[in-house]
């Protein structure tokens, strides 16, 4: 009987200089915005495509402070994982607001399995109109607890509501909204080489 492999886990801290944007040098709409949930997750995560380069680099450029950035690799049987997470604080329009990315890659020779994840939560301030907007966004029937909306891109870059049809297909996005009185959580996540591929 073959014994089970252990699990290694290498954790690295990812550090660098985050120098901070003057005032003068902030886009407008961080200034200005009057759904500041709404367009931080259309900034960071929607624009972004969820990546993990785009959103450090569009949240850094919009004055956010970085609270975290690390890297975990895990290896596991003929599984080899790479997680790495970052967090930033900012401040839209008055709105104190944090943006938490993720991006896992698992390899396993000839397949790569792809999950990005990208978030932005008010905790104290959420403007109801902010969550309003950003359900017309996904443009597809959701609900349930978790408000939740799955979809895929069409070829024209609109979503595509996830149906019978289309379940088991590969590149799904999942956007979940969490709401309470003062408070809401946006979530947006990718899936890439889970499933068949679309012609």
């Amino acid at each position: 009987m073959r014994g089970i492999r252990p699990i290694v886990v290498v954790t690295m801290m990812l550090l660098s200089t985050v120098v901070p944007v003057r005032s003068s040098e902030l886009p407008a709409w961080v200034k200005a915005s009057k759904l500041p949930l709404h367009d931080a997750f259309i900034a960071f995560c929607a624009n972004t495509g969820a990546q993990m380069d785009a959103i450090k680099a569009t949240v850094e450029a919009a004055g956010g402070m970085r609270r975290r950035m690390e890297s975990a690799k895990k290896m596991r049987g003929s599984y080899d994982t790479v997680v790495i997470f970052g967090s930033w604080d900012i401040l839209v329009a008055g709105h104190d607001l944090s943006v938490h990315a993720m991006s896992l890659v698992a390899r396993r020779a000839p397949d790569m399995r792809v999950t990005t994840s990208c978030s932005v939560d008010s905790w104290d301030d959420a403007d109801a109109a902010s969550v309003a907007a950003i359900r017309d966004w996904a443009g597809v029937p959701g609900g349930g607890y978790l408000d939740l909306y799955s979809y895929y891109l069409g070829p024209d870059g609109r979503h595509e509501p996830l149906t019978k049809e289309l379940n088991g297909f590969d590149g799904l996005w999942m956007l979940k909204l969490m709401t309470e009185e003062h408070s809401a959580s946006v979530n947006l996540q990718h899936y890439v080489g889970r499933g068949k591929q679309r012609k």
